[in-house]
């Protein structure tokens, strides 16, 4: 699923390297990542990168309401890290969060649980940002939401599936 939605030109593809199939716990997947090749256990890993906190900073744009702001870091990140051409403001609010969820799936891909979280936050956690198999909050029980935060989003109840 991450290799297909990687957009046509982005280097950040390069990460993505194609292996035979595998099944873990009822997931399978072809594909693995450059951090998560065994002949690369001692690289470093960054902290956070100058990417994580211009699209982090780009997040807060768009919930200000500040899509051009918001488009200014999501295309800094765009252009340097995946050599892509800038995109234009988007239109909407929720155009402007699929952008900057795309810019940090790719440029932070398997640094962090960044996709989890955003995912979560924005109420993702279904088809098509993740497999039809794996539809329902299923870390809620591991990584329960505070219940401020729920509060703050309005969400009076959770029916955790897992499957």
């Amino acid at each position: 699923m991450v290799f297909d939605s990687v957009q046509a030109g982005d280097l950040r593809a390069a990460k993505i390297i194609t292996v035979a199939p595998k099944t873990l716990f009822g997931v399978s997947s072809k594909y693995k990542t450059v951090l998560s090749d065994p002949a690369n256990l001692t690289r470093p890993a960054p902290i956070i990168k100058v990417a994580e906190m211009l699209l982090l900073r780009a997040q807060a744009y768009i919930e200000l309401g500040d899509l051009t702001s918001a488009t200014a870091d999501i295309n800094t990140v765009r252009t340097l890290d995946g050599g892509l051409a800038p995109i234009a403001v988007p239109a909407t609010k929720a155009a402007a969060i699929d952008a900057v969820l795309y810019e940090k799936r790719y440029s932070l891909l398997a640094e962090s649980a960044h996709r989890l979280v955003d995912l979560r936050a924005y109420s993702r956690m279904k088809p098509p940002y993740i497999k039809a198999e794996l539809t329902g909050d299923i870390f809620q029980s591991t990584l329960p939401i505070p219940k401020r935060e729920l509060d703050t989003r309005g969400v009076t109840s959770i029916t955790p599936t897992c499957s």
